[in-house]
C-alpha cells in the first residue's frame, strides 16, 4: 500500500525521538529527530542554515599566504541542544521561509456604489505599476508625484500633478543629455579604447560623410544623441537592447560554455541542422558574444566581438553585481496613451534608464581609478608592496571596462542600423517589400528550374512535388539559405543599410566632424568579404610589426583620434 510523505511530522517530539529503526546489517538507523539537528546549525551570527563544508577560504588563502594578512579560519558551526524548544524552533523557521505569501479573498459584490468603482479604476492603473518601479528603484521625486496620481484622482489635485510630471520628464531629457555627454567625453579621452575599436565604431557612419571621420566626444556626443532622441526608438526597442545586454553579461561571467541544440520534435532536415551547427561552432567561440556586424555575415572584420572577455569572468561576476538591478522590472515601465503614465513619459525614461545604465559603467571605471590614485599616492613603501597584485588587477579591470564599454556601444548601433533587422523593418511597407522580394525570387527560382527541363523532367518535377518526395518550397529555402551567405546578399544589405543611414541623418541635419585635408574614408572594417577576388589584409599579417593595425593612420592622424 503507497504511503504518502510526511512534510511535517504528526506526532510530537518525545514520540518522535524514542522511535528507533535497523538497517538489514541490524545497524540503527538516526530517526528524523536526529537527523534534523544535525541537518541545522546556528553559525557565528546565530543564523540558523543547514551544515555545509565551508571550503571558501581556499580560494583566498594562496594569495593572503604571499602577505602579512591574518590566516582566515573556516566558518565555526554551533550544533542546537536536542529539545523540545529547539525541535519547534527549528519547524517554525522553515515552514515560515517556504511559506507562501497570504492574499486576502475579496468577496463577491452583487451592487456596486461609485466609491467601490473608483477604487476598481484606481487598482487597475498602469500608474500604479510605474509606482511599484519606482518605489524598488528609483525613489526620487517622480515617485511622490505617481503615488499622488494613484492616490488622488480628483481634477484639481490631477491637474497640477500633470505638471509636476511633465517637469520632472523634461529634467530626464536633459539628464539623458547630460549622461551622452560625460560617456562621450570619456569615451574620447580614454587611452583604453583600441585603434580597430575606434575605426569599427566610426566605419558605421563613414558613408553619410566624405573624409575621416574624427573620433572626439562632439562626434560621439552628436551620434549617442542621435540614437537616443529618436522618435522611432521606443521602449520596446531598448527593452530588447537590455535583454540582448543582460545575455552577454551572464555568459561572460561563466567559464562553461552553453549551446543550444534543435530539439528532435521540431523534425528539422539535416541540412538544416548542419546549418545550425556551422552557424553555431565558430572557431570555439560564442556566437552569441560576436558583435552585431559578425553574427549573420561574413566581413572583413576579424573582431571575435565580446569573446576576447571570456577568460576575463571574475571581472564580469563584479560588473553583473554592480549593473544587477538595472535589468530589473523594467516591463512595469511600459506605458499607455489612455493613462497618465502614456507611451511618450514611458518612452523618455527608457531612454533615461538606457544611458543611465551606459554611464554607470563609466562611473565603476572611475571609481576604479580613483581606487588605483589612491593606492599610487600612499607613501607607505610596505602597504604599496602589498597591494601591487591588487594594483595590476585593478589596471586590468579599468582596461577591460573601458573597451568592453566601447565594444557594447559599437553593438548596439550596428545593431539599431540594421536594415534586415527588426528596428528598421517595423514599418509594415518595409517588411512587406523585404517579404515580396523574397517571394519573387523563390517563384524565379521555381520557374527557371521548369524552364530549363525536357517535357520530360517537368513532368517528373510536378509529380515529386504532389508526392512530396521534391517540394518547391523546400528548394525554396534551400536557395534563401544560400542566399544569405552569399556576397549578393550581403552587398545589398550594406547598401540599404547606408541608405537608410542617409535619410536618418539628413533628416536630422546631422554633420560630423572630419578630418581637413584627407579625401579618402576611414578603412571600413565591416565592408563585404569577396571570397573569391577579395584582397585579405590579414595575409602580411606579421605578430612582430608594432605598427599592424595603424597602417591606414599616419602620425597626425594617429592623434586626432583621441582629440
Amino acid at each position: 500500500m503507497y504511503k504518502l510523505p510526511e512534510i511535517y511530522p504528526s506526532l510530537p517530539f518525545g514520540r518522535l525521538a524514542e522511535m528507533k529503526r535497523y538497517d538489514l546489517d541490524g545497524n540503527e538507523i538516526p530517526n528524523s529527530v536526529d537527523r534534523l539537528f544535525r541537518i541545522y546549525v546556528k553559525d557565528e551570527m546565530g543564523y540558523t542554515l543547514k551544515k555545509y563544508e565551508d571550503s571558501s577560504y581556499k580560494e583566498y588563502y594562496p594569495k593572503l599566504a604571499l602577505t602579512d594578512h591574518p590566516r582566515v579560519e573556516k566558518i565555526k558551526f554551533k550544533s542546537y541542544d536536542k529539545n523540545k524548544e529547539n525541535f519547534d524552533l527549528i519547524l517554525e523557521l522553515l515552514r515560515k521561509k517556504g511559506s507562501l505569501p497570504f492574499f486576502g479573498l475579496l468577496k463577491p459584490r452583487k451592487e456596486y456604489d461609485l466609491d467601490s468603482i473608483n477604487n476598481l479604476v484606481l487598482l487597475n492603473r498602469l500608474e500604479n505599476r510605474f509606482r511599484d518601479y519606482l518605489d524598488k528603484h528609483d525613489q526620487s521625486k517622480l515617485y511622490d508625484i505617481f503615488q499622488s496620481i494613484a492616490t488622488y484622482p480628483e481634477k484639481s489635485i490631477s491637474d497640477k500633478l500633470d505638471l509636476d510630471a511633465k517637469s520632472e520628464f523634461s529634467d530626464l531629457v536633459l539628464k539623458t543629455e547630460e549622461y551622452s555627454n560625460t560617456i562621450s567625453k570619456f569615451l574620447a579621452d580614454s587611452d583604453k579604447i583600441t585603434t580597430d575599436q575606434k575605426r569599427r565604431f566610426i566605419g558605421i557612419f563613414k558613408d553619410f560623410n566624405k573624409g575621416k571621420i574624427l573620433f572626439n566626444s562632439d562626434n560621439l556626443d552628436n551620434i549617442l544623441g542621435l540614437f537616443i532622441s529618436d522618435d522611432n526608438l521606443r521602449h520596446k526597442h531598448l527593452y530588447d537592447y537590455f535583454g540582448d545586454i543582460r545575455t552577454i553579461l551572464s555568459r561572460l561571467r561563466e567559464k562553461d560554455k552553453h549551446k543550444i541544440t534543435l530539439p528532435k520534435s521540431w523534425k528539422c532536415s539535416d541540412s538544416v541542422i548542419n546549418e545550425y551547427n556551422k552557424f553555431m561552432d565558430r572557431d570555439d567561440n560564442d556566437v552569441y558574444l560576436y558583435l552585431h556586424n559578425n553574427i549573420f555575415m561574413k566581413t572583413k572584420d576579424r573582431s571575435t566581438g565580446f569573446n576576447i572577455y571570456r577568460e576575463k569572468n571574475e571581472y564580469f561576476k563584479f560588473l553583473s553585481n554592480k549593473l544587477g538591478d538595472m535589468f530589473l522590472d523594467l516591463d512595469l515601465v511600459k506605458g499607455s496613451d489612455s493613462m497618465k503614465f502614456n507611451n511618450r513619459y514611458s518612452d523618455i525614461y527608457m531612454k533615461y534608464h538606457f544611458m543611465k545604465f551606459l554611464n554607470s559603467i563609466v562611473d565603476i571605471i572611475r571609481s576604479l581609478i580613483e581606487e588605483r590614485t589612491d593606492v599610487t599616492e600612499d607613501a607607505n613603501d610596505l602597504f604599496q608592496s602589498l597591494e601591487m597584485r591588487d594594483e595590476e588587477i585593478v589596471d586590468d579591470m579599468i582596461e577591460v571596462f573601458s573597451m568592453f564599454l566601447m565594444d557594447l556601444i559599437t553593438h548596439i548601433m550596428f545593431q539599431h542600423y540594421d536594415p534586415s533587422w527588426l528596428f528598421l523593418n517595423e514599418q509594415k511597407l518595409d517588411l512587406a517589400n523585404r517579404l515580396s522580394k523574397q517571394k519573387e525570387r523563390e517563384k524565379q527560382i521555381i520557374i527557371d528550374k521548369l524552364d530549363g527541363a525536357t517535357r520530360e523532367e517537368r513532368l517528373a518535377i510536378m509529380e515529386k512535388n504532389k508526392m512530396g518526395i521534391s517540394l518547391f518550397y523546400k528548394i525554396g529555402s534551400e536557395k534563401a539559405g544560400e542566399y544569405v551567405n552569399s556576397g549578393e546578399y550581403n552587398t545589398q544589405t550594406e547598401n540599404e543599410r547606408a541608405e537608410r543611414l542617409n535619410e536618418i541623418y539628413q533628416g536630422a541635419n546631422l554633420e560630423l566632424e572630419t578630418l581637413q585635408g584627407e579625401t579618402s574614408d576611414v578603412i571600413d572594417t565591416h565592408g563585404i568579404v569577396d571570397e573569391e577576388e577579395g584582397y585579405d589584409y590579414d595575409e602580411e599579417y606579421d605578430p612582430e610589426d608594432a605598427t599592424y593595425g595603424a597602417e591606414g593612420l599616419d602620425g597626425e592622424q594617429e592623434m586626432e583620434f583621441n582629440e
